[in-house]
């Protein structure tokens, strides 16, 4: 495990196109094991020096596991129309890469169908493991508009976590039912687990825990922070960066306009890239910083839906400033 002097993680925050640099090159350097966890993973020209190395690895003898959700079948970006009216064009590549990573010797695992709400259940996870290489707590997909968000990856150097993740990924792919669950990192760190139970977030319940706590708040995410989280954002000196209804899909702007009704948050973003980042830095009343950042959009609707997704609740104060100069750099500008 990679440590600081003072005996803590050394996190490293990586811009989208980083973490997907950073992970082919890992990936070729892989000797035992490859596990990637996404919502999205596409085949297109931006992704394709993706699945190479990702075959290559399995044809050398490392256990490649990769394991996604449905919608990357139907998910299309230029489209209006919601998710589940589509059959995506990127269809056929797609398919075929995985008939190849398969061949190779990969394990492939789909998750479980689309229903008559397909937001419902869906596996929000997202992390990549090479060895003892951790890639979490962002919101990266594998797709070429999902590289050109505005987002982010976390990086650590981490035995444990990595081995944690690997059975994590296979307990995902089972369809086993889990619970909630914390993973310790260091001191001042934990892994936070959505099981995808209807109603039920750790995630959530620890960001209504610390914004309650806060004198000041900077949320980042696609979305409002709807349900209870709401108030204490509202009541706070909060500063919010969500997508403009002019950024996104037919069927999200009356989602957006309601949400935005609701809450009565001010949303400061300005960039022109889609906003794909999801984290929350809290200055709280007794002088600590801490940070929530992960796959979790901070809105009550997932929760409810029951999404699974991974999240980093920290007090590390360089990883808070890393996030901070993060966003000066990339969302507030």
């Amino acid at each position: 495990m990679e440590t600081s002097p003072a005996g803590t993680t050394m996190f490293a925050v990586l811009p989208a196109t980083t973490y997907y640099t950073q992970l082919i090159q890992r990936i070729e350097q892989a000797q035992r094991a490859v596990t990637i966890v996404v919502f999205l993973i596409q085949m297109s020209a931006e992704t394709e020096a993706l699945f190479t190395a990702l075959e290559e690895a399995a044809r050398r003898g490392v256990r490649v596991n990769l394991t996604f959700d449905p919608f990357s079948r139907y998910y299309n970006d230029n489209s209006s129309l919601p998710p589940h009216r589509l059959q995506g064009r990127h269809f056929a590549s797609t398919a075929a890469a995985l008939d190849r990573l398969a061949a190779a010797g990969a394990d492939i695992h789909e998750l479980s169908k689309l229903g008559l709400n397909p937001y419902r259940g869906r596996c929000h996870t997202k992390f990549s493991v090479i060895d003892d290489t951790v890639f979490a707590f962002g919101g990266v997909n594998l797709y070429g508009s999902g590289l050109a968000s505005a987002d982010y990856m976390l990086r650590l150097e981490h035995p444990a976590l990595a081995h944690q993740l690997h059975q994590l990924a296979v307990t995902i792919a089972s369809g086993e039912r889990q619970s909630d669950r914390a993973l310790p990192i260091d001191a001042n760190s934990t892994a936070l687990i959505d099981s995808g139970r209807p109603g039920q977030s750790i995630i959530y319940d620890r960001a209504l825990e610390w914004a309650g706590q806060s004198e000041r708040i900077h949320y980042v995410s696609q979305y409002y922070p709807t349900g209870r989280l709401a108030r204490p954002l509202r009541t706070t000196n909060t500063i919010c960066y969500i997508n403009r209804v002019d950024q996104v899909q037919a069927h999200v702007k009356m989602m957006l306009l309601t949400d935005h009704w609701r809450t009565r948050l001010a949303n400061h973003y300005r960039g022109q890239r889609y906003l794909h980042a999801k984290f929350i830095l809290f200055e709280l009343k007794d002088g600590r910083k801490a940070l929530l950042a992960g796959s979790h959009n901070f809105s009550w609707q997932g929760v409810v839906y029951g999404t699974q997704e991974i999240a980093l609740a920290s007090t590390d104060a360089d990883l808070w400033q890393q996030l901070h100069q993060y966003l000066q750099l990339e969302i507030a500008v």
